[in-house]
């Protein structure tokens, strides 16, 4: 007799579902929270992450590097755009390769990047968003949910979109 096997953890088409589902529901996308957080911080966005409600809508988490080197994460209500709150930490308390040098100078923003895969696919909403630097550049992986599973995409520095 044959037995179905049973992995821990959630299942990822399930998560990406609510996600997807909580995303659309929401009146604000991952790029207006960004803004929000980048103007509160009067700095870059490094990341951002879209967590589902249980009774829909959901938050997004955006973290934003300051020039005095601190990550200030905001944590925004994806309903309605309010603060829901705001910490500070030490960029030394967290491993981060970025440097806020080189946030401010990028070309293009993490606002840019999720705007640029949205577009691309309005049935989609990204759900995550990162910076990641190499060398002197800086590059970003968002993730979005769809009805097959959450899909990562590369955007580089000048706009360049590979899967």
């Amino acid at each position: 007799m044959a037995r179905d096997l049973v992995t821990p953890g959630p299942d990822r088409n399930s998560h990406s579902q609510g996600a997807l589902d909580g995303a659309k529901s929401s009146r604000v996308g991952l790029v207006q929270s960004v803004e929000l957080a980048e103007n509160a911080g009067r700095a870059r966005a490094i990341s951002a992450v879209f967590t589902p409600f249980a009774i829909g809508g959901g938050s997004h988490d955006v973290v934003v590097l300051r020039r005095d080197g601190m990550l200030a994460h905001y944590h925004i209500d994806a309903n309605n755009g309010s603060f829901i709150g705001v910490t500070d930490q030490k960029v030394a308390s967290l491993m981060t390769s970025l440097t806020p040098d080189a946030g401010g100078a990028a070309k293009l923003s993490l606002r840019d990047a999720v705007s640029i895969i949205e577009s691309r696919a309005p049935e989609r909403r990204a759900i995550g968003a990162a910076a990641e630097q190499s060398g002197t550049t800086i590059e970003y992986e968002i993730t979005v949910a769809t009805a097959d599973g959450d899909k990562s995409f590369h955007v580089s520095s000048n706009g360049d979109v590979s899967e």
